[in-house]
C-alpha cells in the first residue's frame, strides 16, 4: 500500500527547491554584475592614473633636459689659446713690450649643446678678469676679419673689445654643428703682463658659460701659446 502522505510531501518540496535554486542563481548573477562593474571602474581609474603618470614623467624629462642644457657648457675650446703682443717691435709701442694685448680663442659646439648657438652681440657676453680688474668686453665688428691692422693703426687707451672671426661656417654669427669661430679679445691696457693669471668667461644665452683660466708666460713673445 502506497503512503499518500509521503507522496504529497515530495510533490510540495519540489517547487520550493526550484525557488531556492532560482534565488541562488539570481544572487550569483547579481554578484557577477557587481564584480564586472567594479572591474570596469577600476580599469578606468587605472587608465587615468597611468595617463597622469605618463604626463608627469614626460614633463619631468623635459624639465631635466632643460636643466641639463643650462648646467652644461654649450661651447668648447678648439686647439690652443693664443696670446699676441701686437705692439712687439713696433716703433709706436715703446715701453709696451712684454704685454699680451690680444687673445685668440677658437670655439665650436660642445657635445652637450642642444642646437645652434647665437654668437651675436645681443646674445652673448664676454667678460675678462684678473686679480685687479673685471671688464665686460664690447663687441667690435671691425675685429672680425682685420685684427692684424691693429699692429699699424695702434690702440686707444683702456679699450676692452672683442670680435669674431669665422673659421668654418655659412656667413652668419650663428654657431652650428661642424662650424668654428674664433673670438678675438683686445686689451689696450697693461693687465696681461708677464706671469699674470687671468680668466675669460664666454656666456651664451643657452647653456653654462665657457670659463677659461690661464697664466701668461715669464717671457712674452709676439705669439704665445697659452
Amino acid at each position: 500500500m502506497v503512503n499518500t502522505s509521503d507522496k504529497n510531501s515530495k510533490q510540495k518540496s519540489a517547487p520550493i527547491s526550484l525557488v531556492r535554486k532560482y534565488r541562488r542563481a539570481e544572487s550569483g548573477l547579481t554578484s557577477a554584475i557587481i564584480l564586472i562593474a567594479f572591474v570596469i571602474v577600476a580599469s578606468s581609474i587605472a587608465f587615468v592614473v597611468l595617463n597622469l603618470g605618463s604626463d608627469f614623467i614626460s614633463s619631468t624629462r623635459d624639465t631635466g633636459n632643460r636643466a641639463q642644457e643650462q648646467s652644461s657648457s654649450a661651447l668648447e675650446i678648439v686647439g690652443s689659446i693664443v696670446g699676441l703682443d701686437v705692439y712687439n717691435n713696433s716703433a709706436q709701442a715703446a715701453g709696451q713690450n712684454q704685454q699680451i694685448d690680444m687673445l685668440l680663442i677658437k670655439v665650436q659646439l660642445s657635445a652637450t649643446a642642444s642646437g645652434a648657438i647665437d654668437l651675436g652681440s645681443n646674445a652673448i657676453t664676454v667678460e675678462f678678469q684678473t686679480s685687479s680688474i673685471s671688464q665686460i668686453l664690447t663687441y667690435n665688428a671691425s675685429l672680425n676679419d682685420a685684427y692684424a691692422t691693429l699692429v699699424t693703426n695702434g690702440l686707444s687707451p683702456n679699450v676692452y673689445q672683442y670680435g669674431l672671426r669665422e673659421i668654418r661656417g655659412d656667413g652668419n654669427l650663428v654657431l652650428a654643428e661642424g662650424e668654428q669661430f674664433e673670438f678675438v679679445l683686445l686689451f689696450s691696457g697693461s693687465e696681461l703682463d708677464v706671469s699674470t693669471q687671468f680668466s675669460v668667461d664666454i656666456i651664451p644665452s643657452i647653456g653654462n658659460e665657457l670659463t677659461l683660466t690661464r697664466t701668461t708666460p715669464t717671457i712674452i713673445d709676439e705669439v704665445n701659446d697659452l
